[in-house]
């Protein structure tokens, strides 16, 4: 799977965490998700087939990605625990908090990477 391929899968699953907490977050549920461990599991679960399909390297430093996923994880598996409460609001949107900024770490990545563009095309081929 191509890289640009693999940063819009994985913008689309944490898109698909980020959005269901926002109206989790104003509404205090979504369909599906009626409490702060329904949203931490989901949030749990879409970061990590998110953070396997972008794969480590994505993150630039291998510590990065490993430390970020591990605090990730950490809080989401907080946050569930605890349930509900203020306690459990807080775990939750520092969890969702380092989900979006691991994506954007791993856009930055890619884009640094590729100077903004896709190589698609850019590159002349001899025959």
């Amino acid at each position: 799977m191509e890289r640009s391929t693999r940063q819009i899968i994985a913008g689309g699953l944490v898109a698909a965490t980020v959005i269901p907490y926002l109206g989790y977050a104003i509404g205090g549920e979504m369909p599906f998700i009626q409490d702060a461990r329904g949203m931490a599991f989901t949030g749990l679960v879409l970061g990590t087939v998110a953070w396997f399909i972008l794969g480590v390297r994505a993150f630039g430093a291998r510590w990065l990605g490993i430390g970020g996923a591990a605090v990730a994880a950490t809080l989401g598996i907080v946050a569930a625990a605890l349930e509900t409460g203020t306690a459990s609001s807080v775990f939750l949107g520092a969890f969702v908090a380092v989900i979006v900024a691991m994506y954007l770490v791993s856009l930055y990545e890619y884009l640094h990477h590729t100077g903004g563009r896709t190589h698609r095309g850019l590159t002349a081929r001899h025959t």
